[in-house]
């Protein structure tokens, strides 16, 4: 209640407390959170980390710290985090992806957006498929599929 409220001190400490008490993948992710906004990526990534390995069937929880490593350009914790689940859902599948093209493996990104992927929530406009299949496809002509954008324009 204390991180809802924005008292960060208060949450932080209390998320480390309940640490001090026993494992806990909501300490970890809360910790993750915080320390991410004050910029510490290296121990929000970690938390990350270990709330991943308390809860691996956290599939939203797993995403958020997917999305949190990408986002800080840490490519290699992005990797980590994704593991080889083959059971993946299909935002999972896309972030891997785009992990790999960040990676400079183009060829594994590309062969991912080939065997399809279908991300439930994603919402009109969002055009991380298109464009990620621009940037590793860009003599192909972007799937129907793929194209969620608001106009024709820039979707190839």
């Amino acid at each position: 209640m204390r991180h809802a409220a924005g008292d960060g001190g208060a949450a932080e400490s209390l998320y480390r407390h309940s640490l001090l008490r026993g494992p806990s993948a909501h300490a970890h992710r809360g910790l993750a959170r915080l320390l991410g906004a004050a910029g510490d990526t290296e121990g929000g990534l970690e938390h990350y980390r270990l709330a991943c390995a308390l809860a691996p069937g956290d599939t939203p929880q797993r995403i958020e710290a997917v999305s949190a490593a990408l986002a800080a350009g840490s490519v290699d914790a992005a990797l980590a985090l994704l593991g080889s689940d083959p059971s993946m859902n299909g935002r999972l599948r896309l972030l891997r992806a785009q992990a790999l093209a960040l990676a400079g493996d183009g060829a594994g990104a590309a062969a991912i957006l080939r065997e399809g992927i279908e991300v439930a929530d994603l919402r009109e406009g969002e055009n991380a498929m298109a464009e990620l299949w621009l940037r590793v496809l860009p003599a192909e002509p972007v799937p129907p599929d793929y194209q969620f954008s608001m106009t024709e324009e820039g979707t190839g």
